[in-house]
């Protein structure tokens, strides 16, 4: 992989054109007809030029030697990030996301940084470092108060969640159960999806 302090960001940025057939020449106007970006296996060692693509609404990045997360602040419409299989140790708080994928990366603890993204519909911090996750939490006052009996795919991943750790209990909020059965299901979609997703790579 290219290593970023090698690099300027001029050739970061003519790379990330590159690879989703825009012309670097043309990134003026391109760049603001822009909502998608994706980025696999190399060619993008830190999140640079996002300023250029004042609509991005979904980024992808697989695979690269990313080791924070920055550069987001310009990117006021994004709703779907994927930064997975990087380095990513921490998290910075990311706002107003619907899809949110940090898979396979070195992230040790969560805390309050999701908090601002109230419309949250799937997210996936699999293969990470995480010990203590307050949706496990959640999930396991969930299952002891016997709300979620009525969905059966639920119950075996909270109760799979119950046999992995020994997970305290919070009280939870009255919508709550809706949003953690919804969480659930998004993360099963999103195995799927995943690999439907480097399969078009291969």
């Amino acid at each position: 992989m290219i290593e970023c302090e090698n690099l300027n960001q001029e050739d970061i940025i003519k790379e990330l054109c590159l690879c989703n057939g825009l012309s670097y020449e043309m990134i003026g106007q391109e760049g603001s007809d822009t909502s998608k970006l994706e980025m696999f296996f190399s060619g993008y060692p830190c999140i640079v030029g996002l300023s250029l693509f004042p609509n991005l609404t979904s980024l992808t990045i697989v695979a690269q030697d990313i080791k924070e997360i920055s550069g987001l602040e310009t990117c006021l419409r994004l709703k779907e990030l994927w930064i997975a299989e990087c380095c990513i140790e921490g998290l910075q708080t990311l706002k107003n996301l619907s899809d949110l994928n940090l898979a396979g990366n070195l992230i040790s603890s969560i805390g309050r940084c999701l908090d601002p993204n109230e419309q949250l519909e799937r997210l996936n911090l699999s293969g990470n470092q995480i010990c203590s996750f307050k949706l496990e939490r959640e999930l396991t006052e969930l299952r002891g108060s016997g709300k979620g009996h009525n969905d059966r795919s639920s119950n075996n991943k909270v109760t799979e969640l119950e046999k992995s750790k020994n997970c305290e209990t919070v009280t939870e909020e009255p919508s709550l159960q809706q949003k953690i059965v919804t969480k659930l299901n998004a993360l099963n979609e999103r195995v799927t999806f995943w690999n439907k997703k480097l399969d078009e790579y291969v």
